[in-house]
């Protein structure tokens, strides 16, 4: 009797955390359907510089840097710093070459994007060019020809941090690409799109973010995770400054390959959840609850739902654990339990449909299945073993097959 007791209250917990996440990602999406109203088109240029960390990317940089002349932007009105970090190839050769300013750091801590980025902002800010804003791209992206326009626009408009769309470069190249594409798609229509929407702050991705001077001037790059770009959008939001989507500004990268190369990137994203969350947890609450911010507030809740890749396969588990262990409940408890798995299942298809997915991605989903119990393994990795978490540097499709 008291096993049985004990174990319908873990059932009716586990039923309330996934209701609960459920019903936030379908709030976010149904508030990402409708495209948030183009910023207004600015009367003057901004002087921008576009820092770009490198550590042994000779494959990509050539590429990513021959796309910037593209840039429907005055040309002396942008530059481009790369910083050659700790590289052993040809990265810093191959930068100039390809038109950049390209700086060597090859002292100091190593084995995070951050060490470089505050290593250059410090040199920057007191540069004789005193630019307007610094926006981050990675060594592998490929800015839209209006990029800058936009972030020109959303500056102008009072913003002072923007995140730009990420998307995924090479989404027909694998099944892994595929399921990353699809994720890349639901964090945009979820994370940005769904909280631009709402007057909330926008997720820093990593990648296409622009900072005007004075937030750095403020603040540096205080942040040094295995996540130190999401963490930085914490960080400000703790401190009351709103990250704003700008979905007009859009970048491409390129998703890994190869199951065991993404292993590597996920474990390393899993980690830095936890890292975050222990870092920045506590003043964002004081913000929400001291101050009544709702971006704060939302953000709080964010940090204390479960992903979608573990409250689905928690939806899953709920029900398989009724079914066998307590066959004989009420009728509403079984139904309840697979209401709650239908919700899961379903789940994605609409948030697709939500961010206008092509085809191919709602055929991807049939790989859902076991995108998220490979995520949760990971998950319980981490979990076992946070020390097996460390930033390796992704490898590039250019570098496949040689």
């Amino acid at each position: 009797m008291i096993i049985q007791l004990l174990g319908g209250t873990v059932l009716v917990g586990l039923g309330v955390v996934v209701s609960l996440s459920l019903l936030y990602h379908y709030v976010l999406a149904i508030a990402g359907y409708r495209r948030p109203k183009s910023l207004s088109r600015a009367s003057e240029d901004y002087l921008f510089a576009i820092l770009i960390p490198a550590h042994n990317e000779e494959s990509v940089i050539a590429s990513t840097l021959d796309a910037l002349p593209a840039l429907d932007y005055p040309r002396d009105c942008w530059d481009a710093y790369v910083v050659a970090d700790h590289c052993t190839d040809a990265t810093a050769a191959l930068a100039r070459e390809h038109g950049a300013i390209c700086l060597e750091r090859n002292d100091g801590p190593r084995g995070r994007k951050a060490y470089p980025l505050q290593w250059l902002i410090q040199q920057l800010l007191v540069h004789p060019r005193r630019y307007d804003a610094f926006v981050i791209i990675d060594a592998d992206s490929q800015l839209a020809p209006d990029f800058l326009q936009h972030m020109r626009d959303g500056l102008a408009t009072g913003h002072d941090v923007l995140q730009g769309q990420h998307r995924v470069a090479n989404p027909r190249q694998s099944a892994y690409t595929q399921l990353a594409d699809i994720d890349m798609r639901l964090n945009n229509l979820l994370r940005n799109q769904a909280k631009r929407n709402l007057g909330l702050s926008a997720r820093l991705m990593g990648d296409a973010m622009c900072f005007r001077r004075t937030i750095l001037e403020q603040f540096g790059w205080p942040t040094e995770s295995l996540g130190e770009d999401r963490e930085f959008g914490m960080y400000l939001v703790a401190r009351g400054i709103r990250v704003t989507y700008v979905p007009e500004a859009i970048s491409y990268g390129q998703g890994a390959l190869r199951w065991r190369d993404a292993r590597v990137q996920r474990l390393r994203w899993q980690a830095a959840s936890s890292q975050m969350r222990q870092a920045q947890m506590r003043d964002v609450a004081r913000r929400a609850f001291k101050s009544g911010d709702p971006g704060a507030a939302d953000l709080l809740v964010e940090l204390l739902s479960p992903s979608f890749s573990v409250f689905a396969f928690l939806s899953f588990a709920l029900l398989a654990l009724q079914l066998t262990l307590f066959p004989f409940a009420a009728p509403w408890v079984s139904w309840g339990a697979f209401a709650l798995l239908v919700a899961s299942v379903c789940f994605p298809i609409v948030g697709l449909a939500a961010a206008r997915a092509p085809l191919r991605s709602f055929r991807a989903l049939v790989l859902g299945p076991v995108y998220i119990m490979w995520r949760v393994l990971l998950r319980v990795c981490i979990l076992l073993a946070p020390s097996s978490a460390k930033w390796v540097r992704t490898v590039r499709r250019e570098e496949l097959g040689k």
